[in-house]
């Protein structure tokens, strides 16, 4: 079972988003890593954008 962005706190979201970025710069600096960097930003790029529809309230 896959949890969604938008189940999560989004103190949680943030972390998860800058890990994946953090991640995606370290393939980035691979060789043959390009690809799976230019992957993981896109899916926190999704992420963020998902994030910005949570309220805020919680």
């Amino acid at each position: 079972m896959a949890i969604k962005i938008t189940q999560l706190h989004h103190a949680d979201i943030f972390g998860y988003i800058a890990d994946f970025l953090e991640a995606a710069k370290l393939l980035g600096s691979l060789e043959k890593g390009e690809q799976l960097a230019f992957e993981l930003v896109d899916f926190a790029q999704q992420a963020a954008r998902d994030a910005a529809n949570l309220p805020w309230d919680e």
